[in-house]
């Protein structure tokens, strides 16, 4: 798994069954299930659609899949016919799964047909979902700081770029269960540091580490970025250094709640709290559902504030802010000016690997790499940071 895969594995979820972490109800919702029919899985397909089309949760509150990304040729499985009644209106939905059994969310009937999809070149049977993983311990130990820095040399590390001139362009933003995706534009302003790597004289820059502003375009659509943008210039960008609000040690500036036992429970639990220092230099924090899906990691953040300045004592990354970061330790330094709060992120040098392990999927074994981690203090709290992965056999 990639430095990012913490953010995105759950994309899998859809087309391979149950996945590794489940949905949860969002907040309390205008939409109401007044009937529920239960239906021996039949295929369906959509005829025809126009518009961007939207599989929602069963509050109606989260938009689940994007629909006319996978539709085409693709048949799916209704399980269940329920009524929404929303403002005193009556609307009939179906509960669709894909033939994994995987979740795709409740739609509405209009334009599906009985039977399966002529357009596509196989009808699969429908596989019941595996029952929900329950959460599940990793082995995770410590390593001494001469292996670490063995490790470190080995891990792979994306560079950092300015953007020089004001960059308008469209980026792909996905829904809840990271199938389908649509367009949105998106506007990088001169001077703002990503993160990213080059190819054919592209530049692709990691969204998920830009501030919440930039990002609006998808937030405002209940979305998460996708991580497949790239921009269409080749002039308007130059490399530059790490910047110093990022710690070292290949940390990618995102932090999660909690200690040893939050590292050995990542795989299936969430953190409550989790908190991205941005390429372009904001604090944002997020609170999460332990059990919700890994991408909302991605989610509108609940707080974001800007960086003013950064000063390096020892192991200790001072980070002064024009106001308070709710929630954490801040030490008001001035009465007045962009510098007033000071928020102290202390790198405490311990680190933590976890074991190769060997897997097995569509029948093949492999072994899935180390991962190596770092704690740190962040405003008072503790949190851990993903190193990376050192590649199997290096």
């Amino acid at each position: 798994m990639s430095k990012l895969g913490i953010k995105v594995v759950a994309a899998l979820a859809l087309f391979v069954g149950g996945g590794m972490f489940t949905t949860t109800t969002a907040q309390a919702s205008a939409y109401k299930i007044t009937s529920t029919e239960n239906i021996t899985p039949t295929p369906y397909y959509l005829t025809s659609y126009t518009k961007t089309r939207y599989a929602w949760d069963k509050t109606h509150t989260k938009k689940m899949t994007v629909l006319n990304n996978i539709f085409p040729d693709v048949s799916v499985y209704v399980i269940q016919k329920v009524t929404l009644n929303h403002n005193g209106k009556d609307v009939d939905y179906f509960h669709i799964r894909s033939p994994y059994g995987g979740e795709i969310g409740y739609v509405t009937t209009q334009g599906f047909k009985k039977g399966f999809n002529p357009k596509g070149d196989e009808d699969l049977p429908y596989i019941a979902p595996s029952p929900a993983r329950k959460p599940y311990r990793r082995m995770i130990n410590p390593t001494t700081k001469k292996e670490f820095a063995k490790a470190a040399k080995q891990i792979g590390e994306f560079h950092f770029y300015k953007i020089t001139k004001r960059m308008t362009f469209n980026i792909r933003f996905t829904a809840y269960t990271g199938n389908g995706s649509i367009k949105l534009p998106i506007t990088i302003p001169a001077g703002t540091i990503v993160q990213g790597g080059t190819d054919s004289g592209r530049l692709y820059p990691n969204e998920n580490l830009l501030n919440q502003k930039i990002l609006s375009s998808g937030y405002r659509e209940g979305l998460w970025p996708d991580l497949t943008a790239y921009t269409p210039s080749t002039k308007k960008f130059k490399r530059v250094k790490r910047p110093d609000y990022f710690p070292k040690n290949k940390s990618e500036g995102d932090f999660y709640s909690g200690g040893m036992t939050a590292m050995q429970y990542r795989g299936s639990l969430l953190s409550k709290q989790s908190v991205q220092i941005t390429t372009d230099g904001y604090v944002e924090v997020r609170q999460n559902n332990p059990k919700d899906d890994a991408i909302v990691y991605s989610s509108k953040p609940a707080t974001s504030v800007k960086i003013k300045r950064t000063r390096i004592k020892g192991h200790t990354r001072y980070l002064y802010l024009a106001k308070k970061l709710k929630g954490f330790k801040t030490t008001k330094v001035r009465y007045k000016g962009k510098h007033q709060y000071r928020l102290a992120l202390v790198n405490l040098q311990d680190t933590y690997e976890t074991p190769p392990y060997e897997m097995e999927a569509d029948g093949e074994s492999y072994i899935v790499p180390s991962d190596y981690y770092g704690v740190m203090h962040l405003g008072g709290k503790t949190f851990y940071t993903p190193y990376g992965q050192v590649p199997y056999g290096d």
